[in-house]
């Protein structure tokens, strides 16, 4: 072998060592503040999930139901626990691995496409992820299911894909779509991105054929245990999201998709004013899910540099433009400029400038790369296709939560570690200036403080969340920061209050009233739990008549009963409760869930366990020390 050969293979081995060094460091790390730091379950989602596990392996499917969820990731975390015996364990070690999976493939998958220099940045780019850092050190539902879609976006971007490939793809997403529905969209866009990447068409579809046949075979038992069941493929309210979420909307349109909720009905809420759905649909598209990836106005986003506004956006263009490699003709420049002006045009007449001005940069791109596609690689098509085929059909709905994109973030860093590696050098070789005479100390440089950057955000973000501190703003946030870098760590109320709860009579037998955020209280303290948002019911509602629930709509009750312990599918519990939690109500309330009522008056009354219209019968057992939350026993039998 010759020098020659001989210095790429050690190039690439180093940086493949590398690589494996920094996905064991994230490991530990990630280890240690998950399972030393983090020492209360206080994700109720997966709390939810948990107990909807518990209750389908017990009880059978009769009375269970998911909003949007398969049964697979629930399911997963009981037979784990069987070994493990530790619920809140379960979940963060699959949390974990999953997280240090997708830090391992991240490197691969962009070494792929690009070079390992560039998947080294990449990689650093997801350690450093604020919004990444956070999930992967939670007990959440998320990871397994990218980690899955992550494995199979490597297989998809290897230099040959053969026949076994596509099983295996097929298999991992089947897999993945037992946990999260997501799956569905990557499986779309892979075959889009197959079917057009060559002119081989018959053998492009043999293993777009290969890779839908091992989906289906895996995803098949789902699909018969939900017919079986429920007497539907997949049991899942697609109008809840919008009854929930929804930006744009009309009391008498609102009022008919909670119908359809409530029903269970299989009609559509996008055909109730299908005006009203496009309207909403690029609104999400246009400006509420990109500000997810880019921040636009919202600091939960997976952009490069999450606390800076549009800069993750400038930063990925410069990188698609470097692999696109467009020889910047007349005929070029007027179909962007032309395309722009008219985009600009159309929003002024039918639009809002302030929320679809996204447009007018994107229409540009998006026909530049019309222009190039026949161009470029074929190995590129993957950043191409499968990002966009994902994002134009999840914005359907309003993400409420930037890791939903985590899917298609590999794609957003690999154009952003293009730009750090490729373009920015090149940029700065042109500038004629001492300040970048050694342009290899300033990319290190600029590289670093955006990594150190987003690790305190991490940081703050991770605190912040494990010890239920709000979100007041970034300026706030440096202060917090700057004045005490290492708070201790407060009085955990679930713990006290589960506690207390623990040692009352009949516990297990007896129904905690809560919002949301109070149901690991039901975990830790055993008892039974009803989920209320404290916004149901009118204002004309005692407090008796709100706790049992006498004037709740369909809707409220539907929600009540399938976010509660035990989950009540067919409403036949009507559950008393013996406790109630006031949580005062959350300052800023969340954007997302913009459509929310105000809460029931009545529930103001429970701020002061002084307050005269209290009943007799309920009895304050816990305040925490800001007051903002009181815990009350209800004697039923002093009423």
């Amino acid at each position: 072998m010759s020098i020659e050969q001989k210095k790429p293979k050690l190039f690439l081995e180093k940086y493949n060592k590398i690589a494996i060094l920094i996905t064991l460091t994230f490991f530990i790390i990630c280890a240690y503040v998950s399972f030393v730091y983090h020492d209360v379950f206080y994700e109720s989602d997966a709390v939810w999930f948990w107990f909807f596990g518990e209750q389908l392996v017990q009880e059978g499917p009769s009375n269970v139901e998911s909003f949007d969820t398969p049964p697979g990731g629930p399911l997963l975390w009981v037979f784990l626990n069987s070994f493990f015996n530790d619920g809140f364990f379960t979940v963060k070690f699959v949390s974990v691995l999953s997280a240090t999976g997708i830090i391992f493939l991240s490197y691969h998958i962009i070494k792929n496409l690009f070079n390992p220099r560039i998947a080294l940045v990449g990689q650093l780019l997801f350690v450093f992820c604020p919004r990444f850092d956070f999930l992967s050190v939670s007990a959440l539902n998320e990871l397994l299911p990218v980690f899955l879609i992550f494995l199979s976006i490597y297989l998809v971007t290897k230099k040959i894909l053969s026949k076994y490939d596509a099983i295996l793809i097929g298999v991992l997403l089947g897999l993945s779509f037992l946990i999260r529905y997501q799956a569905a969209l990557i499986i779309l866009g892979i075959s889009i991105m197959i079917l057009i990447r060559n002119k081989e068409i018959s053998k492009n579809i043999l293993l777009i054929v290969l890779i839908i046949v091992s989906f289906v075979i895996i995803i098949t038992p789902l699909l018969m245990f939900n017919y079986n069941s429920y007497g539907s493929l997949l049991d899942s309210n697609s109008n809840l999201y919008a009854a929930s979420a929804i930006h744009f909307h009309t009391p008498e349109y609102l009022s008919q998709i909670q119908n359809y909720v409530a029903e269970r009905s299989s009609n559509s809420w996008i055909f109730i004013d299908f005006e009203l759905f496009l309207k909403n649909y690029f609104y999400n598209l246009l400006y509420h899910n990109p500000s997810k990836l880019f921040n636009f106005n919202n600091m939960d986003n997976l952009s490069i540099i999450p606390i800076i506004p549009f800069i993750g956006f400038v930063s990925m263009v410069c990188g698609l433009v470097y692999v696109l490699k467009p020889k910047l003709n007349k005929r070029i420049i007027i179909w962007m400029f032309s395309s722009s002006l008219l985009t600009f045009l159309l929003i002024t007449i039918f639009g809002e400038l302030q929320i679809h001005f996204f447009a007018i940069f994107l229409v540009p791109i998006v026909i530049l790369t019309l222009l190039q596609i026949k161009k470029i690689d074929q190995k590129f098509l993957t950043l191409i296709i499968l990002p966009t085929v994902f994002f134009v059909i999840i914005s359907i709905i309003p993400l409420y939560r930037s890791y939903h994109l985590l899917p298609i973030l590999i794609f957003i860093v690999a154009l952003n570690s293009v730009f750090l590696v490729e373009v920015l050098p090149k940029a700065i070789s042109k500038i004629k200036s001492t300040a970048f005479k050694n342009k290899s100390i300033f990319v290190i440089s600029f590289i670093t403080i955006i990594l150190l950057t987003n690790f305190v955000f991490s940081y703050k973000l991770t605190y912040d969340s494990l010890n239920n501190i709000p979100y007041e703003g970034l300026e706030n946030s440096i202060q917090q920061f700057l004045i005490e870098p290492f708070p201790v760590k407060k009085t955990n109320d679930v713990l006290e209050i589960s506690k207390i709860l623990s040692l009352e009579p009949d516990i297990e037998n007896s129904y905690v009233m809560g919002d949301y955020s109070n149901m690991p209280i039901a975990y830790y303290s055993g008892s039974k739990f009803i989920l209320t948002d404290f916004t149901e019911g009118n204002e004309n509602d005692s407090i008796n008549s709100f706790i049992l629930r006498e004037n709740w709509s369909d809707y409220e009750i539907y929600l009540s009963n399938n976010k509660s312990k035990p989950l009540d599918r067919n409403n036949h519990n009507n559950p008393i409760p013996d406790y109630i939690i006031y949580s005062s109500p959350i300052q800023p309330p969340d954007p997302i869930w913009n459509i929310a009522e105000s809460r029931n008056p009545i529930i103001d009354i429970l701020s002061d366990p002084t307050e005269e219209l209290i009943p007799k019968n309920f009895e304050a057992i816990y305040m925490s020390g800001d007051a903002k939350i009181i815990v009350y026993k209800i004697h039923h039998n002093e009423n």
